[in-house]
C-alpha cells in the first residue's frame, strides 16, 4: 500500500463526515404535458456534441458514440446486492391531454414530491445554453441554490420549492452571497447554470419538468465545470486538509409523474449523495439515514471527491462496495446507481475510475466570461451520457458515458424504466466545496416528419383538378421535415404505390425541410368506385451514428367521380326515308352546366363525391358541351367523357327540305334533358327524324296537226308504272273541278293533262335508284281522230320535284280520221254503192209520207 493510500486510510473517517459534497446529473420520469407548454429553443442554442473542440482542446477522440474503451480503465466491482426497485407508478401515456384535462399539475404534499403533470416533452429534443439571463425553456425548473450567471435578478431564496430559474444573488461583501468564486460571472453574457457557488452547506437542482417517453432513450450532451477558486486551481481530497474542493456533479432520472418539489439530501454533511441517493448524516449522534431524491429511478456522478462510490455511507441500505479505493472513498470517478425511495435502492450498478483517464477529466479550470460555448479556450468538459431506447424484446436499457469524446462508463441495466422519466442536474456541497457549473446542454432527439398531399402547383408538374377519375394521374408532394436537432441522412420516401419518388437530396439538416415529388396513375375502375382515393407513405433517415429515424406515416386522400358517356342511335322514317343517303352524317349537339361529381360504386349506384377527409364538402364539375357526329345506319355512336350524374339536354338542328324531302322536328328517346347514369354502355338515347317524299307531277297536250296545233278533248290514256293499279286509265277532265283522286287528270282545261301524286321512291331502275319510269298510251283518240299508239314514257325523280315544276311529258298531235275512196266508173262496186243509195233514199221518202197520211187521218178521226 503506498503513502498516499495509508494516508486516506487515516483520514477517511473525518473526510467521509466533513468533506462530502459534490454535483449530481438526475434524470426524472416524464408526466404527460402538451407540446404547446413547451417553448421554442432559442437559435442562439448550441449543441456541445456539435463542436468540435475535442480534436484541439482535449485531444480525445470526436464524440461519435463509438464503444471503444479507453486502454488502462480500471472498473470498480459491481455491486450484486438486490437494490429495492422503483415504485410502480401509474403514468399517463406520452400522448396530447384529452381536452377536458386539468392544464394544471394535481395537487400533491410536498413531502412526496410527486405529482401527475399535464406536460410532455417536446419531440424535436431540447437545446439550452443556459448563457442568457432566461432560459428559452420554462420547462426547466430551478431548487434550491441553482441559478443564472448572466441574469441580473435575484435568486429566490433556496428551499422555496420548485421554481423558474432566476438569477444568481450577489450583494456585495454580503456573507450570505451565492457567488463565491462566481462573481466574476454575475451579469456577464455567455453566462452559466450555477449550480453552487464555492460555499459550503449549498445544494442546487435543476429538472427539465416535461415527461419522455422511456423506451425511446435519451442521448444527452453538456459541459461542465468543476473548480476552486478564481483560478483554477485544483484540489487533492488525499490532502491532510482536504477541506479545498469537493463534491461533484450529478445526472438522475426521476418517475414520470414527479414534479420533484422536495429534493433529496441537503446540508453540510450529506453533500456526498449529490442530492440523489439516501446518506448517512454523520453530523448527528446517533447518526441518521437521510432519504434520497423522491421516486428516484437512476442517477449518475461525476465525483472528483469520491463519496458517491462510497457505499453504504452513500446508499445506506445497500452493501458494502469498498471494493475500490480503501473505506470505499474513490476520487475522480464516474459512477451510476439505480433508483430507489426514501432509504432503500440507490444502489451502486457500476463504478470506474478516471485516473488512467487524463483527458477524461473531471475537474476543470475556472470559467470564463463572455465566452461562448465550445470556444476553443473554453476549460469546460464536455459529457455525453447515452440512454439506448428499450422495447418488448430488449426491456432494458444500455447507459453509456463520454468525457471529451472517451467512453469512461457503459453498463446494461437489469431493471425496466418506467413508461415515462424526467431528467435533471444537482449538486451539493459540504465542509468542502467548489464551484459547479453547466450550460450548452443539449438532449438530441431525432424526429423526422413526413406530409403527403396532392400537388397543386401547376408550373411544377402539379394539377388544378378538384377531383379525379378513371385513367387520371394524381401528382403528389412529399414534404419532409426534419424537426429534430439531430442531421439526418440517407433521408428516403417510400409509397407502395408510387415507385418513382424523386427527392431533392439524401441528407436533411436539423430544422430543415425538403418537398419530393411522384406520380400515381392511371386510376383504375376499381380504384376509382370507392369515391375517394388515397395510399400511405413514409420518410426514414439515419443518424449519424446509424440509428433508423422513421416518419410518421401521411397518407394523401383525392375525391374520385365517375364520367360516363350518351350513346346516341339515329333513326328515319317517313316516306322519304328511303330516299336518304345512308351514308349522311347528322350532327347532334349536348349540353350540362355544372354540377356535382358522382361516383358509381360497384354494385351500380350513383353517389355524390365529397370531400374524403369527412368535412362533407362536395366538389363540381364544370359546364361542358360537345357534338356527336351519327348516321341512320342503326349504330351506336358515343359521345366524349361526360360526368355520372350531368343532366344532358340534346338539340339537333333539322335538315333543310330539299331534293323532293321535307324533315320534321327530331323526337329524342328519352326526351331531352337526360342524366348520365351508371351503364357500362353509356346512356343510349335514340334520335329519330321523318323525312317526308315531295311526290312529283307531270303534263302533256293532245293537239290536232293543223299548222298551229289545237287542243283536242277526248282522249284517254292507260297509265303504267311505279304504284300505279293495274288497267289505270287517266280521262281528260273537260270540266272544273276535275275529279279527286290518284291517277286523274287534274287540268279542266280540254286537251291538256296534269297528274299529281307521282311517287319517285320505287327503286325500279338500278341503274339509277332514286328515279322512277312512267307510261302513258293512248287509249281513245279523239272524234275523228286517229289513235296515238306509240308508248310515251317519263320520269320523275328527286331532282325534277325539287324544281318545284311538273315533268312535262310533251305535245302528242292526233291526225284526222279518213273515210274510204268509192271509184266512179268500171266494175261493180261502184254501180252497187250508187243503186243501193239511191234505193234507199227512194224508200226513206215514201216510209215519211206513209207516217205523216197515218198522222192526218188520226187527227181528222
Amino acid at each position: 500500500m503506498n503513502a498516499k493510500s495509508k494516508r486516506a486510510r487515516l483520514l477517511s473517517s473525518v473526510i467521509a463526515a466533513a468533506l462530502s459534497t459534490g454535483i449530481l446529473f438526475s434524470f426524472a420520469a416524464g408526466a404527460s404535458a402538451d407540446d404547446k407548454d413547451n417553448a421554442a429553443q432559442p437559435s442562439s442554442s448550441v449543441s456541445p456534441a456539435a463542436e468540435d473542440k475535442t480534436a484541439t482542446d482535449k485531444n480525445a477522440a470526436a464524440e461519435s458514440g463509438g464503444q471503444q474503451s479507453s486502454a488502462g480503465s480500471v472498473e470498480a466491482a459491481e455491486s450484486n446486492a438486490a437494490a429495492n426497485p422503483s415504485p410502480n407508478v401509474s403514468v399517463k401515456s406520452l400522448v396530447p391531454m384529452p381536452a377536458t384535462a386539468s392544464a394544471q399539475p394535481e395537487s400533491v404534499s410536498e413531502a412526496e414530491g410527486d405529482a401527475p403533470v399535464t406536460t410532455f416533452a417536446s419531440p424535436t429534443g431540447v437545446d439550452e445554453p443556459f448563457t442568457g439571463s432566461t432560459v428559452g425553456d420554462p420547462t426547466w425548473r430551478a431548487l434550491g441554490d441553482a441559478c443564472l450567471t448572466a441574469a441580473k435578478t435575484v435568486n429566490p431564496d433556496p428551499g422555496t420549492g420548485n421554481r423558474t430559474i432566476g438569477g444568481c444573488y450577489y450583494n456585495g461583501n454580503d456573507p450570505n452571497s451565492h457567488t463565491t468564486d462566481t462573481t466574476n460571472l454575475s451579469g456577464e453574457s455567455n453566462g452559466y447554470l450555477q449550480l453552487t457557488d464555492n460555499s459550503g452547506g449549498r445544494t442546487g437542482y435543476v429538472l427539465y419538468n416535461a415527461a419522455q417517453n422511456s423506451a425511446d432513450g435519451l442521448d444527452i450532451s453538456f459541459y461542465q465545470y468543476q473548480y476552486f477558486g478564481d483560478n483554477g486551481a485544483g484540489w487533492n481530497p488525499w490532502d491532510p486538509n482536504p477541506a479545498t474542493g469537493g463534491d461533484g456533479i450529478g445526472f438522475f432520472l426521476v418517475d414520470g409523474n414527479s414534479n420533484l418539489l422536495t429534493p433529496g439530501p441537503t446540508g453540510g454533511s450529506v453533500g456526498g449523495a449529490f442530492g440523489y441517493s439516501s446518506i448517512t448524516n454523520r453530523d448527528v449522534t446517533p447518526n441518521v439515514n437521510v432519504n434520497g431524491i423522491p421516486s428516484g429511478v437512476l442517477g449518475l456522478g461525476l465525483d472528483p471527491f469520491g463519496n458517491f462510490a462510497n457505499q453504504p455511507y452513500v446508499g445506506v441500505g445497500c452493501p458494502d462496495h469498498s471494493s475500490g479505493k480503501p473505506f470505499g472513498l474513490w476520487p475522480n470517478t464516474v459512477t451510476l446507481r439505480d433508483g430507489g425511495s426514501g432509504t432503500s435502492g440507490y444502489c451502486i450498478l457500476k463504478s470506474q475510475g478516471l485516473d488512467q483517464m487524463p483527458k477524461a477529466n473531471i475537474m476543470t479550470g475556472a470559467a470564463v466570461p463572455n465566452l461562448a460555448v465550445g470556444a476553443q479556450n473554453d476549460p469546460g468538459s464536455l459529457v455525453r451520457i447515452m440512454i439506448s431506447p428499450t422495447n418488448d424484446d430488449n426491456p432494458y436499457a444500455t447507459v453509456t458515458v463520454y468525457i471529451n469524446g472517451i467512453q469512461v462508463l457503459q453498463d446494461t441495466l437489469t431493471e425496466a424504466f418506467p413508461p415515462t422519466i424526467k431528467f435533471g442536474f444537482s449538486s451539493s456541497t459540504g465542509a468542502a466545496h467548489a464551484v459547479h457549473l453547466i450550460r450548452g446542454f443539449s438532449l438530441k432527439k431525432p424526429s423526422l416528419t413526413l406530409e403527403k398531399s396532392v400537388n397543386r402547383d401547376t408550373a411544377n408538374g402539379g394539377t388544378a383538378q378538384s377531383a379525379f377519375t378513371v385513367g387520371d394521374t394524381v401528382p403528389y408532394n412529399f414534404k419532409v421535415t426534419n424537426n429534430g436537432n439531430v442531421d439526418l441522412n440517407t433521408v428516403t420516401v417510400t409509397d407502395p404505390k408510387i415507385t418513382a419518388i424523386s427527392c431533392p437530396k439524401t441528407t436533411l439538416v436539423a430544422g430543415v425541410s425538403m418537398t419530393c415529388s411522384g406520380k400515381y396513375g392511371p386510376l383504375s375502375p376499381a380504384e376509382v368506385a370507392a369515391g375517394e382515393f388515397d395510399n400511405t407513405a413514409t420518410a426514414a433517415g439515419k443518424t449519424p451514428t446509424g440509428a433508423d429515424v422513421p416518419s410518421n406515416p401521411s397518407t394523401a386522400k383525392v375525391p374520385t367521380y365517375t364520367n360516363g358517356a350518351l350513346s346516341i342511335i339515329k333513326k328515319l322514317q317517313g316516306s322519304g326515308a328511303s330516299t336518304i343517303d345512308p351514308g349522311r352524317q347528322y350532327t347532334i349537339g349536348y349540353s350540362y352546366d355544372a354540377g356535382d361529381y358522382h361516383y358509381c360504386s360497384a354494385d351500380g349506384t350513383s353517389t355524390t363525391t365529397t370531400d374524403p377527409y369527412g368535412s362533407g364538402d362536395t366538389y363540381q364539375y364544370p359546364a361542358g358541351s360537345g357534338t356527336i357526329l351519327v348516321k341512320a345506319d342503326g349504330k351506336s355512336y358515343p359521345s366524349g367523357s361526360i360526368p355520372t350524374g350531368a343532366a344532358v339536354t340534346l338539340s339537333e338542328t333539322k335538315p333543310s327540305d330539299s331534293n323532293g324531302v321535307t324533315w320534321q322536328d327530331p323526337v329524342f328517346n328519352p326526351a331531352s334533358p337526360v342524366t348520365i347514369g351508371c351503364s357500362d354502355n353509356g346512356t343510349s338515347v335514340t334520335v329519330t327524324n321523318t323525312a317526308d317524299q315531295v311526290p312529283g307531277s307531270a303534263i302533256w297536250t293532245k293537239v290536232d296537226d293543223a299548222k298551229t296545233p289545237n287542243r283536242l278533248a277526248g282522249s284517254s290514256w292507260t297509265l303504267t308504272g311505279p304504284g300505279v293499279p293495274a288497267n289505270t286509265v287517266v280521262t281528260d277532265c273537260t270540266s272544273s273541278p276535275c275529279p279527286a283522286g290518284p291517277f286523274t287528270d287534274q287540268d279542266s282545261r280540254p286537251g291538256a293533262f296534269q297528274l299529281n301524286g307521282l311517287a319517285w321512291n320505287y327503286v325500279a331502275n338500278p341503274k339509277n335508284p332514286d328515279t322512277e319510269q312512267y307510261t302513258l298510251v293512248e287509249k281513245a283518240a279523239p272524234a275523228g281522230y286517229q289513235l296515238d299508239t306509240i308508248p310515251h314514257t317519263f320520269v320523275i325523280s328527286k331532282d325534277t320535284v325539287a324544281t318545284g315544276q311538273p315533268v312535262n311529258v310533251g305535245q302528242f298531235v292526233n291526225k284526222h280520221a279518213i273515210p274510204p275512196t268509192l271509184p266512179l266508173t268500171g266494175g261493180m262496186s261502184t254501180d252497187a254503192f250508187i243503186f243501193g243509195g239511191s234505193a234507199l233514199i227512194v224508200l226513206s221518202a215514201g216510209v215519211a209520207i206513209a207516217l205523216r197520211r197515218r198522222s192526218l187521218a188520226r187527227v181528222q178521226g
